[in-house]
């Protein structure tokens, strides 16, 4: 790697065991192995949103290089691997908890400060969505623990699944005829949860126009570093819950092709029996 030679497909692996060999957290019965897909998610992600509250084109720079970046690099390496790395489940994992600490302790604040800027409905609503996406998660983690002797063995989760439609990265799972109306459910909630969350984040870090009950944000560079914070972080909450509704859209639509047949499988098509051909009729005389 430092040389500039091109590194062979097998070595990159290894590199991968050594750092995690090499790095090792004290604990009290001595040190302790943390995989590199756990803990780099902990300090990437904060670290990103946090360039990108330096300067506006930092935000662009942020949003439409270095994260597709990441995940790309992510996407070939990782996962080409290490198929069973939790790296995505982590990333999850500190959004959300990244996501509620900047809700909570950025933008509404502590039990002492005042005044309170979210209002006691607004802040009702995120709490019921968020209940909403663990009890359809923690659902979902039942469902994984279940063993079936029927089904399609999974590469990742090791385990077969009945009904198998893909492994979901991002939850460690995989979704089949078990779970697939509770993934629904909780691509929904979480997906107008977090619309809800980036709407609340924007508008207090640049209120714009009220329409009704809903503060909408106006395009803005605030001079407050906590207001940039909150600028930034709705706007990671949108962009996740613009990913989330393409995803819910994308699995109704092969849901409703299924049922309606379009996108059978061509097993199918070759294995179905042919009709029988009748013989052809005699010519006629001329």
């Amino acid at each position: 790697m430092v040389s500039g030679r091109e590194v062979e497909s097998g070595m990159v692996g290894e590199i991968i065991d050594v750092i995690e060999e090499r790095i090792r957290f004290p604990w009290r019965h001595g040190a302790v192995k943390f995989p590199i897909g756990k803990w780099v998610p902990m300090i990437m992600l904060p670290s990103m949103l946090w360039l990108a509250t330096l300067h506006p084109y930092l935000v662009v720079f942020t949003f439409l290089l270095l994260l597709p970046a990441v995940f790309l690099i992510a996407v070939r390496t990782v996962i080409k691997h290490r198929p069973q790395t939790q790296f995505f489940l982590f990333w999850s994992y500190t959004s959300t908890a990244y996501l509620l600490y900047v809700y909570e302790v950025k933008c509404v604040g502590l039990f002492w400060d005042l005044p309170k800027i979210i209002s006691w409905w607004e802040n009702l609503v995120l709490v019921a969505g968020a209940a909403v996406s663990l009890w359809l998660y923690r659902k979902m983690r039942e469902t994984r623990k279940r063993r079936n002797s029927e089904g399609r063995m999974c590469r990742i989760c090791q385990q077969q699944v009945v009904g198998k439609d893909h492994h979901c990265v991002w939850l460690d799972m995989c979704i089949g005829s078990s779970n697939k109306r509770i993934f629904l459910l909780f691509l929904t909630s979480t997906s107008m949860t977090a619309t809800h969350l980036a709407l609340l984040l924007t508008s207090a870090a640049c209120p714009g126009q009220l329409i009704g009950p809903v503060l909408l944000p106006e395009l803005c560079w605030p001079d407050k570093e906590n207001d940039r914070l909150l600028l930034v972080v709705g706007l990671y909450s949108g962009l996740v819950a613009g990913l989330l509704a393409l995803l819910l859209g994308e699995q109704v639509t092969r849901s409703i092709r299924r049922r309606a047949g379009v996108g059978a499988p061509l097993e199918l098509w070759v294995t179905s029996p042919r009709p029988p051909t009748l013989p052809s009729p005699p010519p006629t005389p001329i």
